[in-house]
């Protein structure tokens, strides 16, 4: 039973120290980070994973828009314009259907002073 219990912790200690190569991982970390209200973090967050070349170009344009948002709530509206324009460049190969959403996506670009 004692060699069970080390071989559990040294497996537990081992896999922390495995860089993060999911999206989920970066989208839930991010989203946790969010709700304690750390933003620069969850943006940071979201950030890494765009780097992780592991992710679909459909995920990192996920975190693009998932920084946009947060960019938002902070009132910045440039950073989350230049967000959006970063996500829908990876999702440009990729069939891309309308979203209610997109509207709110064009009033944030008209605060930002973009058409």
């Amino acid at each position: 039973m004692l060699v069970l219990g080390t071989c559990i912790k040294l497996w537990k200690v081992i896999r922390k120290k495995k860089p993060p190569t999911k999206f989920e991982h970066f989208h839930s970390k991010a989203y946790d980070l969010e709700e304690k209200g750390k933003l620069e973090e969850a943006i940071s967050m979201r950030s890494e994973g765009i780097k992780n070349s592991a992710l679909s170009p459909l995920e990192r344009g996920d975190l693009h828009f998932g920084n946009a948002y947060t960019y938002v709530q902070m009132k910045r509206y440039k950073k989350a314009t230049s967000c959006f324009d970063n996500a829908f460049e990876e999702a440009r190969q990729e069939e891309f259907p309308y979203d209610k959403q997109y509207e709110q996506i064009l009033e944030i670009y008209l605060k930002a002073g973009r058409e």
